[in-house]
């Protein structure tokens, strides 16, 4: 063995000690998220290990930590909310097939398709002419546009967003989502709505698949719970396709800042864990893994998922998160109230 690797295994082995206490900490909130997630009172919230993880960590830390006692702690969580997040977004993709696209039909592919798109460019739009930072701009418009907490995480990386960014990114679309996950029911019944529009306007507009099982399953449906479901899972597809251009995009502007030619390729800039992301989707939709298979990696990426974001939620303080303004709420909610007019819309047109 050469010096080189003897020095790197040496400063591993040193760092693990350090990382060891944050690691256990943010075990801990997920393991009490996970049992939350599962009493009997969540059956009727449908709230999610995840939401639970970074709610546990944000209270943790602001009410019983004080900041110079969690030098003890940062070398750990920094690693959870880095390292172990990048191996929870791989794992993601083992939710996702293929296959899944085919059942929403032609129709349903261009509609989610043309959400997507008309979604973040909105937000874009939004966000710039409010004059907001391009790191909370691209949290607001990606937790919008996909998949809220997961999609936040899977590009904070990518755009070098500051835990204050990536807390209200998340913390903002999760509150308007589960607003509408209790508004949308009840537009069901009273206006007598059609199931399979309501599924799609569901899928197409909640930003946690958490939120959208919780609204499909309140119309007691099976039917309309299942394509609420397929319509997300598409949204979610959005990931690799929005991830792959935030690493042009960024690394595009970072040669233009600093002179250098500005021609970049994706090849170079993609990052390890979005390459084997979409790898595990393609993986996954072959049907090569059995079932059970597939639902022990889901769940193992569930967890890993969770520790993430406990990590996440430990290194968010309340006090920098109101650092944001009045700015970044006001237009959070126009983008999500944009998303709700578009679904709606786009369903009655396409499956109505």
């Amino acid at each position: 063995m050469d010096t080189k690797a003897v020095n790197s295994l040496a400063q591993k082995n040193s760092t693990l000690p350090k990382q060891l206490p944050g690691l256990l900490l943010a075990c801990a909130i997920a393991a009490g998220a996970t049992v939350l997630a599962k009493m009997p009172f969540n059956s009727h919230l449908h709230i999610s290990g995840l939401l639970y993880a970074i709610i546990l960590g944000m209270i943790v830390t602001n009410v019983f930590w004080k900041p110079e006692k969690q030098a003890v702690v940062a070398p750990g969580i920094t690693y959870a909310s880095k390292d172990i997040l990048r191996l929870g977004v791989i794992m993601l993709g083992f939710k996702l097939s293929l296959s899944d696209i085919m059942m929403l039909g032609w129709q349903g592919l261009v509609f989610v398709i043309l959400l997507a798109c008309c979604t973040f460019g909105f937000c874009l739009f939004i966000c710039s002419k409010m004059k907001l930072a391009k790191s909370t701009t691209l949290c607001i418009a990606a937790g919008t546009t996909v998949c809220g907490a997961s999609a936040i995480a899977a590009v904070a990386p990518i755009i070098k967003a500051s835990g204050k960014d990536t807390a209200f990114g998340i913390g903002a679309i999760t509150l308007f989502g589960t607003v509408a996950m209790f508004i949308l029911p009840a537009a069901f019944h009273h206006f007598q709505m059609d199931e399979m529009v309501y599924a799609v306007w569901t899928g197409a507009s909640l930003p946690e698949v958490a939120e959208v099982v919780a609204a499909g399953a309140a119309v007691g449906s099976s039917q309309v719970e299942t394509f609420a479901i397929l319509t997300k899972l598409c949204r979610v597809l959005f990931l690799i396709p929005l991830s792959i251009g935030l690493c042009w995009y960024v690394a595009r502007s970072n040669a233009q800042t600093s002179g250098e030619a500005t021609t970049v390729k994706l090849k170079d800039v993609v990052p390890m864990y979005v390459i084997l992301f979409l790898a595990v989707v393609i993986v996954n939709s072959t049907g090569i893994l059995t079932p059970a298979i597939t639902a022990q990696l889901k769940n193992a990426g569930a967890v890993i998922l969770a520790i993430a974001l406990a990590a996440l939620g430990l290194k968010t303080r309340f006090s920098e998160m109101m650092q944001v303004g009045v700015r970044p709420i006001i237009a959070a909610f126009i983008c999500a109230l944009f998303i709700q007019v578009f679904a709606i819309t786009g369903a009655l047109v396409v499956f109505g």
